[in-house]
C-alpha cells in the first residue's frame, strides 16, 4: 500500500481574487453526463460507490446518497480553479487540483484495457507521473493500486493512462477535446474530521471523429475508479506512520516511493 501527498501551496491574493470571481459565476457550471453501461456484467458509477462503501447509493440530482453517505458532484466545467485538495462544492470545477493527498486507492477497474493512475504538472503542460498501475477487474479488493509518498509541487491535473494513452482531468489535454473523468466528494465517513475523501472516475476511449475505437466508447465513466484522501487537519506524526504501515493485503500492486523535487 502506497500513500499519496501533493504538496500543498498556500493562496496568493490573486487566487484569493480568483475565488471571487468563480463563485459569482457558479450559475454557468455544469457537469458531464454520464452513461449507463452499455456492457453486461460492468457497474454503473452508483453501483461502484455502493460497492465500495456498502450500502446501496441513489441518485438525487447529479448527486448520490445511501444512508449514511453522500457521493457530492463535483462540476467539470464553468466555474474555473485550481480546486483544493480538502475544497468544496461550488469552491472550483475539477479540471486542475492543488493541494496534498494522504492516499490514492484503486476501488474499480471495468475496463479491457490496462489501467494506470498519475498526475500531470501544472494547470497546463507538463509531464505524466505514474503511480500505480491497477492489477485485476471489478471492485477492491479484486482490483488493486495504491500509492504513497509521493510530492507534485504547485498545481496538477489528475490522469490515467492505457493502451489508448493518457486522458487528464483537463478536457484540453485530451486528443478529442471532451472531459474524460468526473469526481465526486464523498460526505459521512468516519474518518471526515481527519480526512476529506473524493471518487473519481475515468473513461479511457477516444471519442474523437473516426477515431480509433470511438464507436466503442459509451461514456459511462467505469474504466477506472479511484479513492483520494486529502487531510482535512494537520495529521500527528504517529498517524502519518500509521497510515503508511498499515498491513498490505497479498498481491497489492504497490508501487515505488517516489518524490520530485520542484
Amino acid at each position: 500500500m502506497r500513500s499519496l501527498r501533493f504538496a500543498h501551496r498556500v493562496l496568493s491574493a490573486a487566487t484569493l481574487s480568483l475565488g471571487l470571481v468563480a463563485s459569482a459565476t457558479v450559475a454557468a457550471a455544469g457537469t458531464t453526463t454520464v452513461n449507463a453501461p452499455s456492457y453486461g456484467g460492468e457497474l454503473s458509477v452508483s453501483d461502484i460507490l455502493s460497492g465500495v462503501y456498502g450500502e446501496a447509493f441513489s441518485a438525487s440530482g447529479d448527486n448520490f446518497t445511501s444512508t449514511s453517505f453522500s457521493a457530492i458532484r463535483i462540476d467539470d466545467f464553468g466555474i474555473g480553479g485550481p480546486l483544493s485538495t480538502t475544497g468544496a462544492q461550488g469552491s472550483a470545477d475539477d479540471k486542475v487540483w492543488d493541494g496534498e493527498f494522504a492516499k490514492a486507492s484503486a476501488r474499480g477497474r471495468y475496463a479491457g484495457y490496462d489501467q494506470s493512475f498519475g498526475y500531470i504538472d501544472g494547470a497546463s503542460g507538463g509531464i505524466y507521473h505514474n503511480l500505480f498501475d491497477t492489477v485485476g477487474y471489478g471492485l477492491s479488493p479484486s482490483v488493486t493500486g495504491e500509492a504513497v509518498d509521493i510530492n507534485a509541487i504547485g498545481q496538477f491535473r489528475l490522469a490515467r493512462n492505457g493502451q489508448n494513452g493518457v486522458f487528464s482531468s483537463l478536457e484540453t489535454d485530451n486528443l478529442d477535446g471532451l472531459d474524460h473523468m468526473v469526481t465526486y466528494q464523498i460526505q459521512g465517513l468516519a474518518d471526515a474530521s481527519n480526512f476529506v475523501t473524493w471518487m473519481v472516475f475515468f473513461e479511457d476511449l477516444n471519442m474523437i471523429q473516426g477515431g480509433e475505437h470511438a464507436q466503442w466508447s459509451d461514456r459511462d465513466f467505469n474504466d477506472l475508479a479511484v479513492e483520494l484522501k486529502a487531510a482535512a487537519v494537520p495529521l500527528p506524526p504517529a498517524a502519518l506512520m500509521g497510515l503508511v504501515g498499515l498491513a498490505v493485503p497479498m498481491g497489492m500492486n504497490v508501487a515505488k516511493r517516489y518524490r520530485r523535487k520542484a
